[in-house]
Order: C-alpha cells, then structure tokens, then sequence
C-alpha cells in the first residue's frame, strides 16, 4: 500500500467524494477534487516523460498543489522530492546533483532559480511549470516547449 492508496483512495472510500480532503486559506478540496487533482498531475508527468522510479522534484508554493503533485507522482509510480523554496540556487544546485531528478516541477515564482541550478549541476533534468490558472483539467501547461539552455526545458502556453 503507498501513500495513494491510504491517504487518498482510502479516505475517498470512507468519507465519500464530496467530504473535505484538503483545507487551507486559499482553496479547500474534497476526496473527489483531490482525486480528479491527482489524477491529472499524474497523466502531466508521464506527459512530460516521467517514468516509474524516476524522481520528481518539486519547487512550488505551499498550496493543495504541492500535496496534488506529490501524490499525483507516487500515482505515477515516481518519487517525489520536496525542495525549500528558501533555497538559493546554489543550494538548488547541490541538491539536484544529489537527487539527479527527471523532472522539477516549478511555479512561476520559483522558475529562474530553478532553471540556474538546473543549467549548473542537472541539465539532463526537465522543467515543467505549473500554472494554476490553466483550465480545469490541465495544471500543467501544453506540451510545446521553450528551452532554457542546451538541455533544460520548460513548459509554457502560447
């Protein structure tokens, strides 16, 4: 049993879909939205190349998303890595040439450190920016992608 499993198909069994999962100041979601949440993130990453036992980094503001995107990539069958969004990108940088991530996952706020220490000690690793004014059903934005150097991309719309 993984974390999925327990925390969010367990919970949905008992309480029921409409059954508050996750609260927080800005956004509250049920076992159901979680779930449609998770199951998004997790089509993003494959999308995106991630496949199971990859690891995923995960550079985002503290929002239901950080927990939608850490289990949408257990779904996925990868490894989440939570990184400080008090890092410099020194700090970054030493920390993704330990965890070697296929793919980091970023909000807007967090891209051009990310993209520094990812150009430093990483470049095999993939940015994917999230953007949580993309419509419902795709928090990650469309598959074009822009690069940032040699080997590093990110998503973006337009």
């Amino acid at each position: 049993m993984n974390a999925v499993e327990y925390c969010l198909l367990h919970g949905l069994k008992l309480a029921g879909p409409e059954h508050p999962a996750l609260l927080c100041a800005q956004e509250s979601l049920s076992y159901g939205a979680l779930a449609a949440r998770v199951s998004q993130f997790a089509a993003g990453l494959r999308e995106a190349g991630v496949r199971p036992s990859d690891r995923v980094g995960m550079l985002m503001l503290d929002t239901p998303d950080l927990i939608a995107l850490h289990l949408g990539a257990i779904a996925a069958g990868a490894i989440a890595v939570a990184m400080s969004s008090r890092a410099s990108a020194a700090e970054l940088a030493q920390i993704l040439g330990i965890v070697r991530p296929a793919a980091v996952a970023v909000d807007a706020e967090f891209a051009d450190v990310a993209a520094s220490a990812v150009a430093a000690s990483s470049p095999n690793t993939r940015l994917i920016r999230r953007d949580p004014n993309w419509p419902p059903g795709r928090r990650f934005q469309p598959p074009r992608l822009h690069r940032f150097g040699a080997s590093c991309a990110t998503r973006h719309s337009g």
